[in-house]
C-alpha cells in the first residue's frame, strides 16, 4: 500500500509538472503575442502618433481631426461618456489606424485572441476604418426585415469603440461579440437621435443581417 501510494504521489508530481510547463509556455506565448500584435500595427515613422495616455492614431492631420470630431459628438451622449471613460481609463493601448481597405466590413477591432479578452484581464485593441468614407457611412444596416437604415460614419465609429471598450477591458462578450455591440450600439442611437430631435430612432436589428447593403465602395 505504501508504494501504490507512492507511486500516485510520484504520478501527481509528474502531471502537475506538466500542467506547470504547459501554462507557463502558454502564459509566455500569451505576453509575446500581446506585444508583438501592438508593434506591429504601430509604426511612428509612418504617421502615427500618441494623443493621449493610451490612445494612439495612425492617418494623416485631417483624418485625425475628423475622428476628434467624432469623439465631440459621441461625449454627447451619456453612452459615449461611459465607453470613452472605459477606454481612455484601461491599463491597455487603443489604436485607431487608418486603413482603406477596410470599406467592405464597414470597420473592424482586433486584439490578440487570448483568454484576457473575456476575463477582466482585457488587452491592447487596435480599430481600423477608412477615415476618408462620407459621413453617410459605407453600408445600411437592417431595422426589419424589409427597411434599411444608415449607419454612419459616427455610428460606425461608436460601434467599433465598443468592440474596443470590452477588448481592452477584458468584458468581451466571446459567444456574441457582434451582438454585444450591437447593443450598446442601438443605446448610442437611440441617445444621439433624441439629441438630434427624433421621436423614436430607429434601431438595429442583426436578426435581418443578410438584408445589410454596401452603399459606398471607395473613390
Amino acid at each position: 500500500m505504501g508504494n501504490w501510494g507512492g507511486g500516485i504521489v510520484l504520478k501527481f508530481s509528474y502531471y502537475f509538472s506538466i500542467l506547470f510547463f504547459l501554462f507557463t509556455l502558454l502564459f509566455f506565448s500569451q505576453a509575446q503575442a500581446k506585444y508583438q500584435f501592438f508593434n506591429s500595427h504601430y509604426h511612428p515613422d509612418k504617421g502615427c502618433q500618441q494623443v493621449e495616455r493610451n490612445l494612439f492614431f495612425c492617418g494623416n492631420q485631417l483624418q485625425l481631426e475628423r475622428v476628434q470630431s467624432w469623439i465631440d459628438h459621441v461625449l454627447k451622449t451619456e453612452i459615449g461618456k461611459e465607453t470613452l471613460f472605459a477606454l481612455l481609463s484601461a491599463p491597455h493601448s487603443i489604436l485607431i489606424s487608418h486603413n482603406k481597405l477596410s470599406i467592405s466590413t464597414a470597420g473592424k477591432t482586433l486584439a490578440p485572441l487570448t483568454f484576457d479578452l473575456s476575463n477582466g484581464i482585457g488587452s491592447d485593441v487596435v480599430i481600423q476604418m477608412n477615415l476618408d468614407m462620407p459621413e453617410s457611412g459605407t453600408h445600411l444596416v437592417t431595422h426589419s426585415q424589409r427597411k434599411l437604415i444608415p449607419f454612419t460614419a459616427l455610428v460606425n465609429f461608436f460601434h467599433e469603440l465598443s468592440h474596443a471598450r470590452h477588448g481592452i477591458n477584458g468584458t468581451w462578450l466571446a459567444i456574441d461579440p457582434e451582438g454585444q455591440a450591437v447593443d450598446d450600439e442601438n443605446i448610442f442611437r437611440h441617445q444621439n437621435g433624441i439629441l438630434r430631435g427624433e421621436k423614436n430612432p430607429p434601431l438595429r436589428n442583426l436578426k435581418y443581417t443578410d438584408y445589410d447593403q454596401q452603399i459606398w465602395f471607395g473613390d
